[in-house]
Parts: structure tokens; C-alpha cells; sequence
């Protein structure tokens, strides 16, 4: 949360590419911690299909 406080504190008016890469940084922050929250769980959620 800080950092994209930040980063919209440094650029008052974001362009298209730069609220893309926000929200690129935010999903693959989802990713990483819905891993390590299924790798610390013992039961990786991603593998339930096979």
C-alpha cells in the first residue's frame, strides 16, 4: 500500500502504462502470497486438478 502511495505521490498524473504496471506489481503480489499460503497450508491448492 505504501508503495503505490508512493508511486502515485510521484507521478500526480498516472499515464496508461504506468497504472498497468501497478496493477501487474498487485497481481503478482496476489500470486506470491496465495502460494505461500497454500505451500504453508501443506496442501498446494494448484495441484488439486491432478
Amino acid at each position: 500500500m505504501k508503495l503505490i502511495t508512493l508511486v502515485t505521490f510521484k507521478i500526480p498524473q498516472l499515464s496508461p502504462t504506468s497504472g498497468l504496471m501497478i496493477f501487474l506489481m498487485i497481481v503478482i503480489v496476489c500470486c506470491m502470497m496465495y502460494i505461500i499460503l497454500s505451500m504453508e497450508e501443506n496442501k498446494p491448492l494448484f495441484f488439486c486438478g491432478s
